[in-house]
């Protein structure tokens, strides 16, 4: 994953309206009680990184594996509508969830998913495509 890509789609403002209008469910950077930057971390950290900073939840066994699987699905889920948005399509359509199933969640930026979206999966870097 490319921290620098995610961190880049959540400061961008338009994209974050494209998630909540678009159904996406929640506002993915609306954490009133933590800064900006803890808000970033939270999302780039390691698995180990974001457990230690739940305090307030219970972060061993079965509720650890659901937190993790929670926030990986809501980054997965986030990748999908960036690609949708960068390419002006509908976070639903095929083209959406083929390029997110054929592209590692965040190893590409904007202007590669547009150069994807015209070129193929082809234009990218060998490690940023699922085999």
């Amino acid at each position: 994953m490319n921290k620098q890509v995610l961190i880049e789609a959540l400061n961008n403002h338009g994209f974050i309206r494209f998630f909540k209008a678009s159904n996406g469910g929640f506002d993915p950077t609306d954490y009133p009680l933590l800064a900006q930057d803890e808000i970033y971390h939270l999302w780039v950290c390691s698995d180990a990184e974001f457990l230690a900073s739940q305090e307030k939840h219970c972060t061993e066994g079965e509720r650890a594996e659901r937190l993790l699987k929670n926030r990986n699905l809501a980054r997965a889920k986030l990748w999908r509508y960036f690609i949708a948005y960068t390419n002006t399509k509908l976070p639903g359509s095929a083209v959406a969830h083929e390029l997110a199933s054929q592209i590692k969640p965040w190893s590409a930026s904007s202007q590669e998913l547009t150069q994807v979206f015209h070129s193929g999966v082809e234009a990218l870097s060998p490690d940023a495509i699922n085999h």
